[in-house]
């Protein structure tokens, strides 16, 4: 079995890297799911989304934890900044860096696992916001793991939702199957463990499940 028939996925719990996940299983001989702590303030509520998906599947999750407090000054995980509720202001929830350090621990993880392949889920919303969601970024990161790896040999960073819209994301996992409830996007979580309703990714995620026809589990009390 080679290694171009072994692929990490990025998981992070999310709705896009979830419908992923099922979508790589379809198309890999083995899949090495890793879900990334940065630190973020849904990162309890996203860790078990994950978890409740590798445990559907059987695949075991790796976690890589990355420690201290580098990405403090994004709103994702300085809770002295407030969540942004306008999409306008979405600037302020970028996480400097953040795709190129995952992408480097994916990396890391590739190779002990043997893997040529690794899936990354940015889609048609993030370009406009998140520059290393962009497909640019990611070839040029091949060429950086070809050129910085153990081994000369070739790795492919697997973008298949980068042109699409969170509504045919969803039309997607509708046709795979996808347990939309074992999915998180909220940046915000409430006490009660609800979605917030009003951040950026609340209000992209209601619009994608408004636009594809399809209920969303998590807003449907």
């Amino acid at each position: 079995m080679g290694r171009d028939t072994n692929c990490v996925v990025l998981l992070s719990g999310g709705l896009d890297s979830t419908v992923m996940l099922h979508w790589v299983k379809e198309r890999y001989d083995k899949v090495f799911p890793l879900y990334i702590n940065y630190g973020s303030r849904h990162m309890t509520k996203e860790l078990s989304a994950a978890e409740r998906t590798c445990k559907e599947f059987k695949l075991y999750l790796e976690i890589a934890t990355v420690v201290g407090d580098i990405f403090l000054g994004s709103a994702l995980v300085d809770r002295n900044i407030d969540i942004p509720a306008n999409p306008d202001e979405t600037i302020k929830a970028v996480v400097p860096f953040r795709n190129l350090v995952m992408l480097s621990l994916a990396a890391s993880y590739a190779d002990k696992v043997n893997a040529g392949v690794i899936a990354t889920s940015p889609t048609r919303e993030d370009f406009d916001v998140f520059r290393d969601c962009r497909r640019d970024f990611h070839d040029l990161f091949e060429q950086v793991l070809q050129k910085s790896a153990k081994y000369d040999q070739p790795y492919q960073i697997l973008t298949p939702f980068i042109n699409y819209s969170k509504d045919e994301i969803i039309r997607i996992g509708y046709d795979l199957d996808v347990d939309f409830s074992n999915t998180w996007s909220c940046y915000d979580p409430q006490e009660d463990g609800s979605v917030c309703g009003f951040c950026p990714a609340c209000k992209v995620r209601e619009k994608g499940f408004e636009f594809a026809g399809i209920v969303d589990p998590l807003r449907s009390n």
